[in-house]
């Protein structure tokens, strides 16, 4: 659960952002209802819950149903989470396994989870 602290703080912060970031505001609407999961190879499983009013964090729930799901080892999340990069070409080279996720809902998810 290396990130657990970091996700919690940048959802914590999504609302204030939120209120001056129209983009995030119009992702949250768009993506309402929504649920993503990104499991980080021997970490853990973080499940994002969203809805037009934010972002809620599960860690390791016993189930996780999802409509987008995202798995990678611990070195792309970091790179992901600390730094808000992805690879395209990770992707394409499937060394991060997706399902239901395009590129534009990568934009947004690294949007929600800026630190800035």
């Amino acid at each position: 659960m290396a990130y657990q602290q970091i996700l919690g703080e940048d959802i914590g912060k999504l609302g204030e952002r939120a209120l001056k970031n129209p983009k995030i505001r119009e992702g949250l609407v768009k993506y309402d209802g929504r649920t993503l999961v990104l499991k980080v190879q021997e970490d853990a499983v973080y499940v994002f819950h969203i809805s037009k009013d934010g972002v809620s964090l599960e860690v390791n729930p016993p189930s996780y149903p999802y409509d987008m799901y995202a798995e990678m080892n611990i070195e792309r999340a970091d790179k992901m989470i600390r730094k808000g990069k992805v690879n395209p070409l990770d992707v394409v080279r499937k060394k991060i396994k997706h399902k239901n996720i395009s590129m534009s809902d990568i934009d947004f998810i690294k949007e929600i989870l800026a630190s800035e």
